[in-house]
């Protein structure tokens, strides 16, 4: 089901590996050369999965990531995201692919080139603690992995 913003924005729940039901505690962010890599904390929700989500682009346009509430689409407000379901209903759905996003819209053509604005994809990861914007060109993948020793 898609959630449509106070904007022209809508957004849809993105489950890669179709077994996301649970909100995510965090984000680890690692980049190098043109390779990403962000670990998704599932891990440490009390009740959660016993393994974190990786996810992993050979290259992308832009990231961007805020502190909780800070994201500047929120502007004082709740939200505006798919839920969770269940017990988690009170929570954004984690991975989310945002449509008609007004940041990649903040791009010129130029900077989209040579793929193209429709090659693209803005993806909104919600965790915890911060929200991770992504614009990438490329395919994302996601795999289930052991988590972090602590």
């Amino acid at each position: 089901m898609a959630w449509r913003s106070y904007m022209s924005e809508t957004y849809e729940p993105w489950d890669p590996t179709g077994r996301i039901s649970t909100p995510c505690a965090g984000a680890l962010i690692e980049e190098d050369d043109n390779d990403l890599r962000i670990r998704l904390l599932f891990s440490q929700i009390v009740g959660g999965p016993v393994e974190d989500l990786l996810l992993a682009t050979s290259w992308h346009l832009a990231l961007m990531s805020h502190q909780e509430i800070a994201h500047p689409s929120l502007d004082g407000r709740l939200p505006q995201c798919p839920r969770l379901t269940g017990r988690w209903e009170n929570y954004c759905f984690p991975l989310i692919v945002v449509r008609e996003s007004s940041w990649m819209a903040s791009f010129p053509d130029s900077r989209l080139a040579p793929d193209g604005r429709t090659a693209f994809t803005h993806y909104r990861i919600i965790t915890l603690d911060r929200t991770v914007d992504l614009l990438t060109a490329r395919d994302v993948k996601a795999e289930w992995g052991s988590p972090l020793q602590r």
